[in-house]
């Protein structure tokens, strides 16, 4: 492969940064995010500093905004839904459009986790399907990667997208990239990125493993997996491992390759593999990240050079930025082998050496500094008068015992004082977008299902799930039907008209549960099918019942 870029694809119709001046802090905040989607995803301006303001500065490196990324979130979707009207015109389609559309919008999407998507809203993408463009609406799931034992913000989330309702369209899995200092498991990241001796992400995906392959099995077709920096060194990681899954394609921008070592990882199944899934790695421009590690042969290795106006000053930019959808990029294929024999002295003293010594420092702050400076803040006011009691024992004589008395009961604060919860993935508290929102009773849809369908379903969510009878004893209705949910039931084993369809009004996380649950049974044993449900019916309720 290579060629260079016709297409000029756009996230705006407006390239230009649009102005602040005069703006009220949620305007300016507003028009920031669409802004930085403007550089991240149309190329390098000189505008970029506009971004320097307080709102942006305190949601970037001192603390997470959610209504900032509520923003980001619902100018991810305004980007797709102009994307897609641009695909829609382009004819003919040639093979390197369909190349470079690939390229961007993989790209596109491996920027998505940094907006924390929301397991309550959608998420509607441009697919190819049919021979024609569509709008594909996905259903979004945070897989934690990090074991559930560290601070709140220090975890690190996937993110599976999973067709609403369009059963032809294929699912996403995308790897989150290392994020901004106030992003969500930003150290975590960072530990993982200077791990010597060891592909970068491998403690990630080590933890992660089981539940990245939990989902991936319970997709119905071959999966499309991206992500950007770290985020495709762990997509790397699940191309060469092996698993009850199929995995279509692939995407990897900037990454760091596999660590080079003589003894395989442990989840290296690459060359017995009886099926693999074409990897495609983009190296753009002066990329730092990506000079370090190795490629397998097959893999297809590709340097991306966007127009010089369009690039970067510097390998930083050229990290971070998407050329693919720049119209004159120079994409071109590289030799893996030729690649990895030139840098192997840079991967053993840089890659190897070089990162555990840094790794040594950060483990360091993560174990004894930042827990310690954690501690003082949770505790500041306890540990003050901890010092004042101490200090008036000291000045004035006061008797051992009462002195004794006083410290052990502040200890007893200390220790009995219930943690202060932060912003939370996945809180169902957090704002949402009203246009993206799944619970949304403005936007309740009809959907159709027969009769078997809905005892299934209701045979798996009462009996297996929630422990009840079958048939109810209350006389409630059926999903703003007029039928009675315990007469239902009730000549449901006997139903003749078993494929009959009944019509009902949902909003769509309900039916999207409904459609779940009954793809589910049909490929899983009893015991996981439960467990699988459990998840899914929680994720709804917490929705739902704010």
């Amino acid at each position: 492969m290579g060629f260079v870029t016709e297409l000029d694809l756009k996230f705006f119709p407006d390239e230009a940064f649009e102005s602040i001046h005069g703006l009220s802090s949620p305007e300016r905040i507003a028009v920031s995010v669409r802004n930085c989607l403007r550089l991240l995803m149309m190329g390098y301006t000189v505008e970029w500093h506009e971004l320097v303001i307080p709102e942006v500065f305190r949601a970037v490196f001192v603390e997470r905004n959610p209504h900032f990324l509520k923003w980001m979130r619902q100018e991810f979707q305004h980007g797709f839904n102009y994307l897609l009207k641009q695909l829609q015109f382009i004819a003919p389609l040639e093979k390197n459009h369909l190349a470079q559309i690939d390229l961007y919008m993989s790209n596109c999407l491996s920027y998505f986790p940094f907006a924390d998507p929301s397991p309550y809203e959608s998420i509607t993408i441009p697919q190819f399907i049919d021979q024609t463009w569509q709008g594909i609406e996905y259903k979004i799931k945070p897989i934690e990667l990090t074991n559930g034992a560290h601070h709140e913000t220090d975890r690190v989330f996937a993110y599976g997208l999973e067709p609403l309702f369009f059963t032809k369209a294929k699912s996403h899995l995308i790897f989150m990239g290392t994020t901004y200092p106030a992003g969500q498991g930003f150290l975590t990241q960072i530990q993982n990125n200077f791990k010597g001796f060891e592909s970068v992400g491998k403690d990630l995906y080590r933890t992660g493993r089981n539940k990245i392959h939990t989902w991936l099995e319970q997709q119905s077709d071959a999966v499309h997996v991206c992500g950007t920096s770290l985020g495709g060194a762990l997509s790397l990681l699940l191309a060469i491992d092996q698993g009850n899954f199929n995995l279509a394609r692939i995407d990897a921008l900037n990454p760091p390759g596999l660590h080079d070592a003589k003894n395989k990882s442990q989840f290296d199944h690459w060359d017995s593999l009886s099926r693999k899934p074409q990897v495609v790695v983009q190296i753009q421009g002066d990329d730092p990240v990506s000079t370090f590690g190795i490629w397998k042969s097959d893999w297809t290795l590709l340097r991306v050079i966007p127009p010089p106006e369009k690039k970067g000053p510097n390998g930083f930019w050229d990290h971070a930025l998407n050329y693919a959808g720049i119209k004159g990029t120079e994409i071109t294929e590289l030799n893996p082998l030729t690649e990895n024999e030139a840098r192997k002295k840079r991967n053993f003293w840089l890659f190897s050496m070089g990162r555990l010594f840094i790794y040594a420092i950060l483990k360091f702050y993560a174990s004894l500094i930042r827990p310690a400076y954690l501690a003082m803040i949770k505790y500041a006011q306890e540990l003050m008068l901890l010092m004042l009691g101490v200090a008036v024992f000291l000045l004035s004589g006061f008797s051992l015992v009462v002195a004794a008395i006083t410290f052990l009961a502040i200890i007893g604060s200390l220790l009995n004082k219930t943690p202060t919860t932060l912003v939370r993935i996945g809180d169902p508290s957090l704002p949402r977008n009203e246009s993206l929102d799944l619970y949304s009773q403005d936007k309740e849809q009809d959907f159709c299902f027969t009769n078997q369908e809905i005892n299934s379903y209701f045979r798996v969510m009462r009996c297996l799930v929630k422990n009840k009878e079958f048939v109810p004893h209350n006389d409630s209705f059926l999903w703003h039907t007029q039928l009675r949910k315990k007469d239902y039931l009730q000549q449901g084993s006997t139903m003749e008209k078993a494929e009959q369809k009944i019509k009902v009004r949902l909003n769509k996380a309900k039916a999207f549960m409904i459609y779940k649950v009954l793809a589910l049974q049909t490929k899983s044993t009893p015991s996981a099918l439960r467990l699988a449900v459990e998840d899914i019916y929680q994720e709804y309720k917490a929705g739902k019942n704010l």
